[in-house]
């Protein structure tokens, strides 16, 4: 983190999020344990990354509701939405009702459609 401007960014400038036992997943309702226990590793630039599953992704970006994140969960359905484990998603759902939201946008998402 940048101290003099509060910026979260990695060592090559791009924005990040960043989760701590503190806060959690940002004030999302999913505990970091959760997202440090269903981390994806990546193979960037000869090291490894560990990200947050595409569920834990989803789910966060959904709650966060801006506009930046409904871009990023219409490229999501697009070009991950097969691969979507809903049995997960379910999981990590307040309620039905949220659940049920976002099912239905991310298949209209998937046909096409915002």
């Amino acid at each position: 983190m940048d101290v003099r401007t509060r910026k979260k960014t990695s060592p090559r400038g791009y924005k990040i999020d960043v989760y701590d036992r503190r806060g959690g997943g940002g004030g999302s309702g999913i505990p970091l344990d959760y997202i440090l226990d269903n981390a994806k590793t990546f193979s960037v630039g000869g090291g490894t990354l560990r990200a947050i599953s595409l569920e834990g992704l989803l789910v966060l970006k959904h709650r966060a509701g801006r506009a930046a994140d409904g871009t990023d969960i219409q490229l999501l359905a697009r070009t991950r939405g097969r691969d979507i484990d809903w049995d997960e998603i379910a999981r990590l759902s307040r309620h039905d009702a949220e659940l049920a939201a976002m099912r239905d946008g991310m298949d209209r998402m998937m046909r096409g459609g915002s």
